[in-house]
């Protein structure tokens, strides 16, 4: 990008890094690298970020093992593929190579130097690339990952993956006696996206010097009460399709507010990757993220 952008038209001094979901989560990544510093002006993260705890067994929003733990579920990988080595890994059909959750699946790991710890510990100590970061999250982005279908799957989910802060966290977010309602699938959207947006805004906001900006995206049909569909917000990638000014004006679900509010998303966008603010002319005034 540094080396060719300015055959294309771009600045080489003014690069945003953008994305959302897992490309969300990549940029936050890149924000906390020193190997990216001076690479980029500013971030942009919609559904992503990566300050949960690293852990030997990840869970969505607690995606990194350290170095260690990495290796020795590498090396357990090859014990159940019947070899030792990874040279005797490669010779396995692909095909044939063991599958499942755990097994053969990686996030970027903590090395010590592409990552170098924990982001939420080296947030706090200020040791990240400070520039510009717009981020934010959906409304309702646990419904787009399998939400439990009845009050006792929560429950037991809850308690499996929570274990000693399950009670408190049932509290906080109850289930209904017959129904798996939204407080239900809040839970899933804040560990795994609401927390960690939250975190890295008001992180930098406390030891940085650039700009901060944040939002909460709950532009949903209305579905009637009673229907499938009723209670939902606004759904994990929603707002992709606003940003990038994809709405379809034919479906009937579709109304002027949705098209001028994609209209206004886009702008805001454009205006932060070129001035590290979101606001200009004609726009509501997008006030920085104080923490």
């Amino acid at each position: 990008m540094q080396k060719n952008i300015a055959a294309f038209g771009g600045d080489p001094n003014q690069v945003t890094i953008f994305g959302e979901s897992a490309g969300g989560i990549a940029v936050s990544m890149l924000c906390a690298s020193p190997l990216a510093k001076g690479l980029f002006h500013g971030a942009i993260s919609q559904s992503g970020g990566s300050f949960g705890p690293p852990r030997p067994i990840t869970f969505p929003g607690e995606n990194l093992k350290r170095l260690a733990d990495a290796e020795r579920a590498g090396e357990a990988y090859a014990r159940s593929a019947g070899v030792l080595s990874i040279a005797e890994l490669r010779k396995i059909a692909p095909d044939k190579l063991p599958s499942g959750r755990g097994l053969g699946m990686a996030w970027p790991i903590i090395d010590g130097w592409v990552i170098p710890d924990d982001q939420y510990k080296l947030y706090a100590a200020g040791k990240y690339n400070d520039t510009p970061i717009l981020v934010g999250y959906n409304s309702d982005e646990g419904a787009s990952f399998s939400p439990p279908r009845t009050p006792e799957n929560y429950i037991t989910n809850v308690m499996a993956r929570y274990g000693s802060f399950a009670d408190k966290l049932l509290q906080a977010y109850p289930v209904g006696s017959n129904t798996v309602p939204k407080t239900a699938r809040d839970l899933a959207r804040d560990a795994t996206f609401g927390w960690h947006t939250w975190t890295w805004a008001r992180l930098q906001a406390q030891t940085g010097k650039s700009k901060v900006f944040y939002y909460y995206f709950d532009q949903h049909p209305e579905h009637p009460e009673g229907s499938p569909r009723s209670g939902y917000g606004s759904p994990h990638g929603a707002d992709v399709a606003y940003v990038f000014q994809h709405l379809n004006p034919n479906n009937p679900q579709i109304k002027q507010a949705d098209l001028e509010i994609s209209d206004a998303m886009s702008t805001y966008w454009v205006n932060f990757a070129k001035h590290g603010d979101p606001t200009g002319k004609g726009l509501r005034k997008w006030p920085a993220f104080r923490g």
